[in-house]
């Protein structure tokens, strides 16, 4: 494992800024967005069991988990000690996977009200795709419309790629 340097990490930080001002950007310029929608239905309850045993009790019910406010507070919670590490790490597996949207909505997994893919154009569609929406808008031309069944068919491509990433490392 290779650890990250402080030039990296300020191209990451640079990246994730960048990406949040597109996606405000976006919002009414017809971008696509990451969206990400929290824990899975099935794993709510064993994620609330969780925190509550690690001492978190700013929760009335499982499903408020999967609100921006609440998803906030408990990871902050739990990331403001280093004994919780344990239990971050085996929330971390109870997460959905982030989809892709045509509607803006909470990234819960980086605690942001909306995010974007924008900084990598060359190399991923959904960043070139983007950058041309934001292209229009500055340009003062309408976006283009984006039908729900392109947007599956997309995220069902990113899908298939990730897969293959994945059995291929």
């Amino acid at each position: 494992c290779v650890e990250k340097g402080a030039a990296n990490r300020l191209v990451e930080e640079c990246m994730v800024a960048t990406n949040l001002a597109a996606a405000r950007e976006l919002r009414d310029a017809g971008g696509l967005f990451n969206v990400h929608a929290g824990f899975l239905t099935e794993k709510l309850k064993d994620a609330c069991s969780i925190l509550k045993a690690s001492g978190f009790t700013d929760l009335e019910q499982a499903e408020e988990l999967n609100t921006l406010e609440t998803y906030r507070r408990a990871m902050g919670w739990l990331g403001a000690s280093h004994e919780h590490a344990h239990q971050k790490k085996i929330l971390s597996r109870f997460l959905q996977r982030a989809a892709l949207s045509a509607e803006p909505g909470p990234h819960l997994g980086m605690g942001v009200e909306a995010y974007a893919s924008f900084t990598s154009p060359l190399r991923r569609y959904v960043d070139f795709f983007n950058h041309a929406q934001l292209q229009r808008k500055l340009d003062g031309e309408q976006p283009i419309a984006l039908k729900p069944e392109a947007v599956q068919q997309l995220e069902t491509s990113l899908q298939a790629l990730r897969s293959a990433a994945y059995w291929a490392e």
